[in-house]
């Protein structure tokens, strides 16, 4: 999910899901879905998903092809 993105960049993400908490999602083309649970883990704590981060950066690479 997060390959080389750094800790901002996984932040920033949740950043972003967590605007639409309040605003509203914008539609999603199936192609581009994501089941990562963006909108419920935006509600975590920075220092949560720093947490988050840093487990899945130690987790060893899955290297899988996913078809769309």
């Amino acid at each position: 999910m997060i390959g080389r993105w750094s800790e901002q960049d996984f932040l920033t993400r949740f950043q972003i899901y967590k605007r639409y908490v309040e605003t509203g999602a914008p539609k999603v083309d199936p192609a581009r879905f994501s089941p990562m649970p963006w909108l419920g883990l935006s509600q975590l704590a920075p220092e949560d998903l720093r947490a988050v981060y840093a487990y899945l950066k130690s987790r060893p690479a899955v290297r899988n092809f996913v078809k769309r």
